[in-house]
């Protein structure tokens, strides 16, 4: 093989990669499909409708089994999950019917993106301190202490994301 075929020089772009080059994310998250209706969109949105169809669609049989079971951590595991799914699906329509073309449009997007993240965070939390306090998890209102816990301290780290983004001008 000879090696005088292969570039090891950079471009003078200053990058590795020649200099009409668009990464595969970069290209995925921009590719529009129809008028308004980027790929990326629909990527997100599928599969969260498909997972909370699946979700809705079990739910019956779930609380027959929960209720023979009578752990209360499980239903708000199963509740915490719902509710995030149908979140991420409300950001996803969000992303696709309002452009963050305008200042409007981005204040918007940033907005639902947030919540989103106050909601992960609060729901990841919730699952830490289950997982410590899981032996004293019997009643409803040791459950709903612990979310009320976790709750605040997502609203703070969000919160701090949102100075952070104020600062750099994002928002």
């Amino acid at each position: 093989m000879n090696s005088s075929n292969f570039k090891v020089d950079p471009p003078d772009n200053g990058s590795w990669y020649p200099a009409n080059f668009v990464p595969f994310c970069l290209r995925i998250q921009t590719y529009t499909l129809t008028k308004g209706l980027l790929l990326w969109d629909v990527l997100l949105l599928v599969p969260n409708v498909i997972f909370t169809i699946f979700l809705l669609a079990k739910r019956i049989q779930m609380n027959q089994k929960l209720k023979k079971l009578n752990l209360p951590i499980i239903k708000v595991f199963y509740q915490m999950i719902l509710a995030l799914s149908i979140l991420s699906i409300s950001r996803c329509l969000i992303s696709i019917f309002i452009k963050p073309n305008d200042f409007k449009g981005q204040i918007i997007n940033k907005i639902a993106w947030l919540i989103i993240r106050f909601s992960q965070l609060g729901t990841e939390l919730s699952v830490v301190f289950f997982g410590i306090f899981f032996a004293r998890l019997e009643s409803q209102k040791s459950i709903l202490r612990i979310v009320s816990l976790t709750m605040p301290i997502s609203l703070l780290y969000i919160s701090i994301q949102v100075k952070k983004l104020t600062k750099k001008k994002i928002i």
